[in-house]
């Protein structure tokens, strides 16, 4: 059986751009220069950027039910799963528009995936034309070879997608005939944008008004409901700490190097519904970043996150013919997310 980092490599080498490099080594560092710098997302119209994405996870559960046995039959006792992803696009700018943000066409050359599901270990490309059709893998290539579009102000917020309604079309004709209603269409589009938009996310830095000098940075603070399991959301505090940590200059370029810690607290750790307790007795949340951003045009060149989450959470039932039956997770998922501006 193949192990997971062969099967990541073989993805990389059967890549379409196999010839590209990554801009910079991270692990190399760039001589430090002083300074300070205003960062604004200000590429030129007509510049083109080739990027590659790739992700990888690792998850595992520990579960003790006797309640939800009926209602999700494939819960097991013990659940591990490690899974990879990595996209190869190019990115065009198309220009400014009138309210200052910039307009992106965005081109996904290829779509790579790995799964290893309790020891059973699969890996899909779109270049090759039978994964595409593997259902375990066709939704994901289904993006390979099309065109999209997002707009993002100058800090970096997106603002928009758009061009993507060709691959919900083709999401939706997928479905039993029985499946093909409004309601559906509407989830698939709104999946889809959140999936593009998460994607696009990856390649544009936050760029706070704050950043400008080294050690300069800012502090953030809001409330938000948190999916923790299933539709299971639990009130939050979210903190983001951004900092630039120095001023690098490679090949006659000048980076900033931008370090970012996300936080969540969860404010409440029970829910009371009509037929269920649910309480959340452990939560953390930790997601570290380090993104170096090229100063003259605000684009990401590389971006390293690491995201570790655990919890323990139990529901019980209020229902008298189910009394004492309660389901108990344990779960503690790791991901890494590395985002390369390629050459």
């Amino acid at each position: 059986m193949k192990s997971f980092l062969t099967v990541i490599i073989a993805l990389i080498i059967t890549s379409s751009v196999l010839h590209a490099q990554p801009l910079i080594d991270p692990s190399v560092k760039g001589s430090e220069v002083s300074g300070s710098c205003i960062l604004r997302l200000k590429p030129k119209t007509g510049e083109v950027f080739h990027y590659r994405v790739s992700t990888k996870s690792v998850v595992s559960i520990k579960n003790d039910d006797d309640l939800l046995t009926d209602l999700m039959p494939g819960l097991k006792p013990i659940d591990k799963a490690s899974f990879s992803s990595t996209y190869f696009f190019t990115k065009t700018v198309r220009g400014m528009r009138a309210d200052s943000a910039i307009d992106f066409l965005v081109h996904i050359d290829s779509v790579h995936s790995s799964v290893d599901d309790n020891g059973a270990a699969r890996s899909f490309t779109s270049t090759r034309s039978d994964d595409c059709k593997d259902a375990e893998f066709k939704e994901l290539a289904i993006y390979a070879g099309y065109d999209f579009g997002f707009m993002a102000d100058m800090h970096g917020n997106i603002k928009d997608v758009y061009g993507y309604y060709m691959v919900v079309d083709r999401l939706y004709a997928n479905l039993d005939d029985s499946m093909q209603t409004e309601e559906n269409r509407n989830t698939l589009s709104t999946n889809t944008y959140s999936a593009l938009e998460k994607l696009f996310f990856h390649t544009v830095p936050y760029l706070s008004p704050q950043l400008v000098a080294k050690d300069s940075g800012s502090t953030e603070l809001y409330d938000e409901d948190y999916a923790v399991w299933s539709s299971l959301s639990f009130p939050m505090q979210r903190e983001i700490i951004r900092k630039v940590a120095r001023y690098e200059q490679r090949g006659g370029k000048t980076y900033a190097v931008i370090d970012a810690n996300v936080n969540l607290t969860p404010k409440e750790r029970v829910l009371e519904e009509d037929d269920y307790h649910t309480t959340l007795p452990n939560f953390t949340f930790a997601n570290k970043d380090i993104h170096y951003v090229d100063v003259a045009t605000g684009m990401m060149v590389y971006d390293r996150s690491t995201e570790d989450i655990s919890y323990a959470l139990k529901i019980e039932s209020k229902k008298p013919e189910k009394s004492g039956k309660s389901f108990a997770t344990v779960s503690r998922k790791k991901s890494e997310t590395v985002v390369e501006l390629m050459r």
